[in-house]
């Protein structure tokens, strides 16, 4: 029987912050370093432009720093209307995560040990009028999901890419951070068309052996997580940044959840990855072929480990053919769309403006 086409009628939530949490609190935090600034900062340094994007009980605006001339974007959530979400969630299912206390904390974590350069940067963080404020580094280059708009990254720019977004989430790992919330929309592109994983609102210690909580963004979460089972953030994170290497190269997630009740990931699991892309008729590099495989592991024990994705030829440059389709197409073949050819033509055209957009 041939499998399912692409998962293509689910809309990635693109809402910053969006993703579905389940945990304890003091789970979650207790690990955190607390922080005490040194100056303070307050809103009118800052002459906001626009709004951005939208978080869960906020926004993300544009704003120019009237003392550094730089412009930078700020996160801005309403604490009275966070603190009633978490009563709701805590009757519904349970504590909730504070997940602005858990994104503070980490990113001042990450900072203290003079940051990533993969990493999106927070300056500084305050509160002023019952919000709390993030400010962070501006990345004009929108998000990876954004990259996709007109259809997968040619091949190389896809292994530069994940080549960053490794090295970042295993900089976070060796500081005892798993992300556990990566995906196209938390990766951001800085002005070089650089690599910047942001969002760590749903960040755990990757030092803790098993986590029990359901979070993440559906597509991107791996089949433990997504049964409740108990798990090894780290692994999990290894899944979804397989899931985001498959959706850079092909342009299309694998499956709408990893879960028993999506047909496809059924098909996935009794027939493996090369069958799959080879009844959509999708080619890809017999590298990034056998990488996929090993990440896209559905038992955590047998699947790569972070460094073994760093190890492996993919990113060592070495060129193997393409697989090759060895059964038939099914009728739900899927059409490879054409590259974005104007995206890779902007990636190598640096734009070396400092001035904010209008």
């Amino acid at each position: 029987m041939p499998p399912p086409g692409p998962a293509a009628g689910g809309e990635v939530h693109r809402v910053i912050g969006a993703s579905t949490a389940y945990a304890q609190q003091s789970k979650q935090v207790r690990w955190m370093t607390p922080h005490n600034s040194t100056f303070p900062v307050v809103m009118n340094r800052f002459t906001v432009q626009r709004t951005i994007a939208d978080a869960r009980n906020g926004h993300v605006v544009l704003a120019h720093d009237t003392e550094t001339g730089d412009c930078v974007a700020i996160k801005q959530i309403d604490r009275l209307a966070a603190e009633a979400h978490r009563s709701v969630d805590r009757t519904r299912r349970g504590c909730l995560a504070d997940n602005t206390a858990i994104e503070k904390h980490v990113n001042r974590l990450l900072s203290s040990h003079g940051g990533h350069p993969h990493i999106l940067r927070m300056r500084f963080d305050f509160v002023q009028d019952g919000h709390d404020h993030m400010v962070f580094d501006y990345c004009p280059g929108g998000d990876l999901y954004d990259a996709l708009r007109n259809g997968p990254l040619l091949p190389p720019i896809a292994k530069r890419y994940f080549r960053q977004l490794v090295h970042a989430v295993g900089y976070m790992h060796d500081k005892g951070i798993a992300h556990r919330d990566l995906s196209l929309e938390n990766v951001l592109l800085d002005r070089h068309h650089n690599c910047k994983v942001c969002d760590f609102g749903l960040a755990t210690s990757a030092g803790v052996p098993v986590c029990d909580e359901t979070v993440g963004k559906r597509f991107y979460m791996a089949p433990e997580v997504v049964l409740g089972r108990t798990y090894n953030p780290r692994q999990a994170d290894v899944w979804s940044l397989g899931v985001i290497l498959f959706m850079m190269l092909t342009g299309v997630p694998l499956w709408q959840l990893a879960s028993p009740t999506d047909p496809t990931f059924e098909y996935f699991k009794a027939h493996g990855l090369r069958s799959l892309i080879a009844n959509w008729g999708v080619e890809l590099d017999e590298c990034a072929v056998d990488l996929l495989e090993h990440m896209l592991e559905p038992q955590p024990i047998q699947r790569y480990t972070l460094k073994q994705v760093v190890a492996h030829g993919f990113l060592g440059g070495r060129r193997q053919p393409a697989t090759k389709a060895s059964t038939t197409p099914s009728p739900t073949k899927w059409k490879k769309p054409a590259p974005a050819l104007s995206f890779v033509h902007r990636l190598f055209k640096h734009d070396e403006s400092a001035a904010c957009p209008p």
